[in-house]
């Protein structure tokens, strides 16, 4: 897609994995990792588009659209048939191909997962009516001659109250991404993903907590769930029996 591009490669020997980081991440969050898994795989790690190394992306994008990005660099590198290790949003990106060009992977291993959307119930819909009431209210004010200055600061402050910290954090070009994100829901593509999976979680993971992991289990026919100690980034916490866990799946003979 024409975007300047990242990567690191290492290792000599073994078969060849991907790595994908996480959102608002980049390749040096995975070395812990990397540096064990080189000595048996020849370790692949990019940066997705408009994170670390590689270039910004151009208008607003889904996660097809970085599914598609992926699908170009693997091609590109001669990756087709690799394992693939994704943390986060990584997973999501890594779900969509394996459920969409399945040939692409290998073994695939999901870790802290994103994407699954979060069923609202009652009270989750009230807040939400709530949140966009105000909003509307405060935006008429700010049209107003008599109080726009002020009215603008509040609506700003207001929207900076219940938003969350990754979203404040963000370019403003990046944000309408973010929100697409955020809003793609993963599950309907679970029962085509048919690759030896493995969802490798944190005990203690409150970004993408354990019922996720279940989920994905119940959804992605012969999966399996490890949990290990740890919490969203278990792999820095504890890197040595993240890594036992991967090798071990990756080692193992599958029909």
């Amino acid at each position: 897609m024409g975007i300047p591009t990242y990567y690191e490669q290492f290792g000599e020997k073994g078969s060849p994995l991907l790595v994908l980081h996480g959102w608002g991440s980049d390749v040096a969050a995975m070395m812990p990792v990397i540096q064990r898994l080189k000595k048996y795989h020849r370790v692949t790690a990019v940066d997705f588009p408009a994170h670390g190394g590689t270039g910004m992306i151009s208008g607003d994008w889904t996660v097809p659209d970085f599914a598609k990005w992926t699908e170009t660099f693997i091609r590109q590198q001669n990756l087709e048939g690799c394992h693939v290790l994704a943390h986060s949003f990584g997973g999501r990106v890594a779900l969509y191909l394996a459920a969409n060009t399945p040939s692409l992977f290998q073994r695939v291993i999901l870790t802290g997962s994103a994407g699954l959307v979060k069923e609202k119930n009652a009270a989750d819909r009230r807040r939400a009516a709530k949140y966009r009431l105000g909003r509307a209210g405060l935006s008429f004010l700010s049209h107003l001659p008599v109080i726009k200055d002020r009215a603008k600061g509040w609506l700003q402050a207001y929207r900076d109250k219940h938003n969350s910290a990754d979203y404040k954090a963000l370019p403003e070009q990046m944000r309408a991404t973010f929100n697409n994100i955020i809003k793609f829901d993963s599950r309907k593509f679970l029962p085509r993903v048919k690759n030896p999976t493995l969802l490798l979680w944190g005990q203690q993971d409150t970004e993408t907590p354990l019922w996720m992991a279940e989920t994905f289990r119940a959804g992605i026919a012969g999966s399996r769930l490890s949990i290990m100690p740890g919490g969203h980034f278990a792999f820095l916490s504890y890197p040595d029996v993240f890594c036992d866990y991967v090798l071990d799946f990756l080692e193992e003979e599958h029909p």
